[in-house]
């Protein structure tokens, strides 16, 4: 994260940040790691709603604060940033009180413990997501087809006086949008029938099989060496 590209909204922010209650800005840290797990739009929403209710207060200000510490926490990077290098840069840009220094550094101390104690997990997106676009959601609705026996224009008579449809039955018809990240389209979606769904988790049941095996085989093989 470059810090000295920060903007006059963050260094706004970070000033509301230090003059908030020192119980209220604690209050949100043990929430923060489960909000920004979450994959989805709807996911994000289901967890701010619970540490909102589960915190108490004012819902904007805590919001204002939850989004500055997730801004935070989404630019850092586990592999080269420092919790140090990061007080440092705020001390050089003045974004630090000196009246109030000794509670902002207990803070970020703190906030900083929980930001590093996910830099596991994130290293393995890291490593994950090289290459190639990741998938970032899936959504699916289902369609009920009208059948229609004779559609028009499937016979000689094509006057539209003259038609009269018949419905004689039903096709369930899955419609399915997958949202990849750093990729344009960011999602495509295709049409499918109840057995191609069919075939789809069974070949997904059938990945996680294969994955079981595959941990299984490299313990046994790390075992050995």
């Amino acid at each position: 994260m470059d810090y000295s590209d920060l903007t006059e909204s963050f260094k706004e922010n970070l000033e509301f940040l230090w003059e908030f209650p020192e119980e209220g800005r604690k209050a949100i840290l043990p929430y923060l790691t489960e909000i920004f797990k979450t994959e989805t739009k709807a996911e994000r929403e289901i967890a701010l709603d619970k540490a909102i209710k589960e915190i108490g207060g004012n819902t904007e200000k805590n919001l204002r604060i939850i989004e500055l510490l997730l801004q935070i926490y989404s630019s850092w990077n586990p592999i080269q940033d420092t919790p140090s290098n990061f007080v440092k840069d705020l001390e050089d840009l003045h974004f630090i009180p000196i009246e109030k220094r000794d509670d902002v550094l207990a803070f970020l101390l703190e906030f900083f413990s929980i930001v590093e104690a996910d830099n596991s997990r994130r290293l393995k997106k890291i490593h994950a997501g090289m290459i190639l676009p990741s998938f970032i959601g899936f959504h699916s609705i289902v369609e009920f087809r009208p059948i229609i026996k004779k559609p028009f224009g499937t016979s000689l008579n094509n006057r539209i006086e003259n038609y009269n449809p018949e419905c004689i039955d039903f096709i369930p018809v899955f419609i399915v949008q997958i949202e990849r990240d750093d990729v344009q389209p960011r999602t495509f979606e295709f049409q499918c029938e109840e057995s191609d769904i069919d075939k789809m988790i069974n070949t997904l049941q059938a990945v996680k099989k294969d994955l079981e095996t595959s941990k299984n085989s490299l313990f046994e093989r790390r075992d050995t060496v």
